[in-house]
């Protein structure tokens, strides 16, 4: 979903700030664990460019496997598919309160910086009795 990226982005680096290996040994960008930058043919973790098209592609299968849920792809990047899969079988409609607080923490987390990502404000004073022009692009991912 738009904006998805952007989040995941910020919560897992803090928008690239913190890339170094991670108390789980994830790295990079987006904080992929070495396992799935391989199997995602990352060739440097911490090249922007590759993490990024990698946690596309893992997203991508997120949202496929959980039919568009948002709330359990996010929660399948930040653990694993095997532990939403085995809460929603054990729970239903209640895994989410059932996933580890670290988890329920990141899913909004990440939907709080998505919001953020797609905001975008823009104030201009002119004083000067000029004619002023402002372009602007906000980045979308």
């Amino acid at each position: 979903p738009k904006g998805s990226l952007w989040g995941i982005y910020g919560t897992e680096s803090s928008y690239g700030r913190n890339t170094y290996n991670s108390f789980s040994g994830a790295e990079g960008p987006f904080q992929l664990m070495p396992a799935t930058s391989k199997s995602l043919g990352v060739k440097d973790p911490y090249s922007f460019d590759e993490s990024q098209g990698a946690a596309g592609r893992l997203m991508k299968e997120n949202m496929t496997r959980y039919h568009g849920d948002l709330r359990k792809a996010l929660a399948a990047y930040d653990s694993r598919p095997s532990t939403v899969d085995e809460k929603v079988k054990n729970y239903g409609v209640d895994w989410e309160k059932h996933m580890p607080k670290e988890t329920q923490i990141y899913i909004n987390k990440v939907l709080a910086n998505m919001k953020k990502g797609q905001k975008l404000e823009i104030t201009v004073a002119n004083k000067t009795g000029s004619d002023i022009s402002v372009t602007s692009n906000s980045m979308a991912y």
